[in-house]
């Protein structure tokens, strides 16, 4: 996954998420969020999937208050459903 670091809190940074068997359509449901303690912070909005590499642009996804700056965040990615990686990133 790139960038892993120094995200925007706010949001609209693109990631690639690199993989294999990927789906090659926007059809097929893709979820991907960051995960703290307490729940779901965000999610990645998926604009392109190719067999090898999935890109997102994420939204906001930190406390309103900027608590969460510095902070590492979990990063799941499911496929119709089905946990298809986890990874870490830090705002």
């Amino acid at each position: 996954m790139a960038p892993a670091t120094e995200l925007n809190p706010i949001g609209m940074d693109t990631i690639v998420i690199t993989g294999t068997s990927l789906p090659t359509n926007l059809d097929s449901i893709v979820e991907i969020e960051f995960l703290k303690s307490g729940g779901t912070r965000g999610t990645c909005k998926v604009v392109e999937s190719k067999v090898t590499e999935i890109t997102c642009i994420t939204n906001e996804f930190t406390d309103p208050r900027g608590s969460d700056v510095g902070s590492t965040f979990d990063l799941k990615v499911m496929i119709n459903g089905d946990v298809a990686t986890s990874s870490q990133l830090t705002v």
